[in-house]
């Protein structure tokens, strides 16, 4: 809740040794509500990029048909859409389950226990470095209100969003973000060309390095490190499927 951050905020840049206090204290204000789907949207891509590449390198490995190959492309990538779109609503329900039961929890403990839970309150700010005045005021801020206190009790306490992603969305997301990223590997192979397994590497590469990239905006990492990693975990799985294919190619299978 951004007053509630905002009061607290004003706590901590009111005190008389800052000095003693890290930006860290403060409480972050929300992020956008469309910012929670792009862990989603970023792995579902990814996921859909690496695991069809691999199938169209294994098959690659075993036949040369660019037919059959797309056939097992376009097969994979309607069952990794489903199974992702499956996956990730199922899971997104589960845990908005579960918050929606720590929530009622904690606002069954407000209503009926708060001073225990104002006393959590004042462990939890004292150990931020609050004290005295200061400390005593953050506590009344929260409290004040049950709405706003059992926010941020959901929040700091339990480390819970009080408004988890929504399963519908997040299963719908995901699934597209899968069948987007699986279409560099399999769409060179709906053109009669002979390079089209090359074509296919060197799209995919350069659509896991972008993918890696993205995946600073969820983990504040380097985006050139996380591209490159991207594209060694891509190309690994690559390597080990087509030679997996090329096996089975020699053996006659």
């Amino acid at each position: 809740m951004p007053e509630i951050n905002a009061e607290i905020n004003k706590e901590i840049n009111n005190k008389q040794d800052n000095s003693q206090f890290k930006e860290e204290d403060k409480i972050p204000e929300p992020h956008l509500k469309s910012g929670k789907y792009i862990r989603d949207v970023v792995f579902g891509a990814n996921d859909g990029l690496v695991s069809i590449l691999a199938l169209v390198a294994g098959v690659a490995g075993g036949v040369a048909n660019n037919k059959i190959i797309l056939l097992a492309g376009i097969a994979g990538t309607i069952a990794g859409t489903i199974s992702m779109a499956l996956g990730a609503y199922i899971s997104t329900k589960s845990h908005r389950e579960y918050v929606q039961s720590e929530i009622k929890r904690e606002r069954w403990e407000i209503d009926n226990d708060p001073e225990k839970e104002k006393k959590e309150l004042y462990d939890f700010y004292s150990k931020k470095g609050f004290k005295g005045k200061e400390l005593d005021n953050v506590v009344k801020v929260i409290s004040s209100n049950k709405e706003i206190m059992l926010d941020v009790m959901v929040r700091e306490e339990l480390g819970l969003d009080t408004e988890p992603n929504n399963p519908l969305a997040a299963g719908t997301l995901a699934g597209a973000a899968f069948l987007v990223g699986s279409l560099p590997p399999i769409i060179p192979f709906f053109f009669e060309i002979s390079n089209a397994l090359l074509i296919a590497v060197i799209g995919s590469l350069i659509g896991l390095f972008i993918l890696g990239a993205l995946k600073t905006i969820i983990t504040k990492k380097n985006a050139l490190v996380l591209g490159l990693e991207s594209i060694f975990v891509g190309g690994v799985a690559m390597a080990i499927t087509y030679y997996v294919g090329t096996l089975f190619r020699v053996a006659g299978v």
